[in-house]
């Protein structure tokens, strides 16, 4: 029962697509959020914006991620493709612009996807890690949507119960 809990779980992948671009100050954000579905990605940031030290001088960096699922196949040469055209659709590079790196990060599982199993599935995993003294927390612990706050919170629970239980 476990294990098809724990291959029903659903989520998606995201391809983290990594630019380094020869001309600085590429934007002035942090972050964007990209919400229509022209755009592969739905966030992009900005790592020299951060801090200039992230890249050598004169040149800028950007960070996007681009979701995928067995929903939503794309393969890693695809994302890279599309990514760089819609930042020039986007104007974020410009006609110009020397790309002089390009990294690529799969990571899977990326973000929970809630089904109607998801409550049960995760129940079922909870109740067996916890009768065989497994103590889980975070976002792929509990299986749940957290951004780094509720991780955090869910970490330090898990420790306290953890603490309290000896």
């Amino acid at each position: 029962a476990v294990e098809r809990a724990a291959n029903g779980l659903s989520y998606q992948g995201i391809y983290c697509v990594n630019l380094g671009i020869k001309r600085p100050d590429i934007s002035d954000k942090h972050w964007v959020y990209f919400y229509e579905d022209v755009f592969p990605f739905h966030r992009l940031s900005f790592p020299s914006t951060f801090s200039p030290d992230t890249v050598p001088e004169g040149c800028s960096s950007v960070a996007t991620e681009v979701a995928f699922s067995e929903y939503r196949p794309l393969d890693e040469a695809t994302a890279v493709d599309k990514t760089i055209e819609a930042l020039q659709a986007a104007k974020i590079l410009l006609p110009d612009d020397e790309i002089d790196l390009v990294h690529t990060e799969r990571i899977l599982p990326a973000y929970v996807i809630y089904d109607l199993d998801h409550g049960r599935n995760v129940a079922i995993i909870r109740e067996w890690l916890q009768e065989n003294g497994i103590w889980s927390a975070g976002r792929f612990g509990e299986w749940q949507y957290f951004n780094m706050d509720h991780s955090m919170r869910s970490g330090k629970q898990a420790a306290e119960q953890i603490l309290a239980a000896q």
